[in-house]
C-alpha cells in the first residue's frame, strides 16, 4: 500500500500505492525499516479510513501518522518526548507537506477514533486506560499487532 522514498528520489509513485517522503535522518527510530513499523504500515489500512481522526503516541519520524494521512484521516496527531525524534519528525512532516499535528508529550486530550502505540508492549500495557480513542492499535515487541476496543 505504501511506497517509502528518499527525498532525492523523483520515480513516480506507482498506481495504487501511497508515497511516504523519507529524507535522511540518521539513527532516527520509525523510519520504515523495523519490523514493528513495517506491522502498523501493513495494518493501518484495515481500520483508518478517511475522516477518522488519529492519533500516533511516540511519533518518532511520525511515519505511521503520514500513513494515516495518506489514508484520509484527519485531524491526525503525533506525539513524542525525544527532542532528537521531535526533529526528525518535524523534517518528515515537512518532506511530506504534511498537517500532522506533532505535540511535545505523550498523551492529548483530544478523543480520536484510532490511536496507534508502537513504543513497547509493556507501555502500552501500562497506558492503555490513558489513551482515549474508540480503537487502540498496539504493535507488540514481536511485531503482532492487536486492536483494542477503546472508548474511554
Amino acid at each position: 500500500m505504501f511506497v517509502i522514498a528518499g527525498d532525492w528520489d523523483s520515480a513516480p509513485t506507482p498506481e495504487g500505492k501511497l508515497r511516504i517522503v523519507m529524507p535522511p535522518l540518521g539513527h532516527c527510530y520509525g523510519a520504515g525499516w523495523d519490523s514493528t513499523t513495517k506491522a502498523a504500515l501493513l495494518a493501518l489500512p484495515q481500520y483508518v479510513k478517511p475522516g477518522m481522526s488519529f492519533l500516533e503516541l511516540g511519533a518518532g519520524s511520525c511515519i505511521l501518522s503520514i500513513a494515516a494521512e495518506r489514508l484520509g484521516a484527519s485531524p491526525v496527531y503525533a506525539t513524542e518526548l525525544n527532542p532528537e525524534a521531535l526533529t526528525a519528525g518535524r523534517q518528515v512532516l515537512a518532506a511530506n507537506h504534511s498537517q500532522v499535528r506533532l505535540i511535545e508529550g505523550t498523551f492529548i486530550n483530544e478523543h480520536v477514533d484510532v490511536a496507534v502505540v508502537s513504543i513497547s508492549t509493556k507501555f502500552a500495557q501500562e497506558n492503555l486506560e490513558r489513551i482515549n480513542a474508540n480503537m487502540i492499535l498496539v504493535v507488540h515487541d514481536d511485531a503482532s499487532v492487536e486492536v483494542i476496543n477503546g472508548g474511554t
